[in-house]
């Protein structure tokens, strides 16, 4: 029994990995339940299977498969959420005059206050595993590969990101 029970959270966290951004439809929390139609982005799946997303509402309850009602966003949602949510004219501007970051890998949560925060942030824990930088609404700004950027939504930001390192 404790065999298939590992093999269903090997494949939950392959399925949402961090950064996959879910759809709330229900969920079973009778005290503080997140509310449906709540989007989110996955930061990690525990040993229990359960997943670890924050909330677009700022919320970091678990969902847990089999009893929470949840679904990935499909592609289309996801690339009009990009195209809508992506635009670094929008973003929430730190004191350094650059978004205001948070980092997230399996290992860890930390909000990065600089340039160089968010370098070592992918460089530390690039070499552990993939990561996820979000702005403070939730929205992806950057993801990686292990410690090479997959995705940076401006490029201003990159090239702040290079010059800094």
């Amino acid at each position: 029994m404790k065999n298939s029970k590992r093999q269903q959270i090997a494949m939950t966290q392959l399925n949402y990995p961090p950064g996959t951004r879910i759809v709330l439809n229900h969920m079973e929390d009778p005290y503080a339940p997140v509310p449906p139609g709540t989007r989110g982005t996955v930061c990690l799946v525990d040993d229990d299977g359960q997943i670890h997303p924050k909330w677009d509402n700022d919320r970091t309850l678990a969902v847990i498969p089999g009893i929470d009602s949840f679904s990935k966003l499909t592609a289309k949602e996801f690339t009009q959420e990009q195209q809508a949510q992506c635009n670094p004219d929008c973003l929430v501007v730190g004191q350094n005059g650059h978004p205001r970051l948070f980092g997230y890998s399996p290992q860890c949560q930390n909000e990065l206050n600089s340039v160089k925060e968010v370098a070592n942030f992918i460089f530390t824990e690039g070499l552990k595993s993939d990561v996820l930088i979000t702005t403070s609404d939730g929205t992806p700004f950057i993801r990686t590969i292990g410690f090479f950027i997959d995705r940076i939504a401006s490029m201003e930001y990159r090239e702040a990101l290079l010059t800094n390192t």
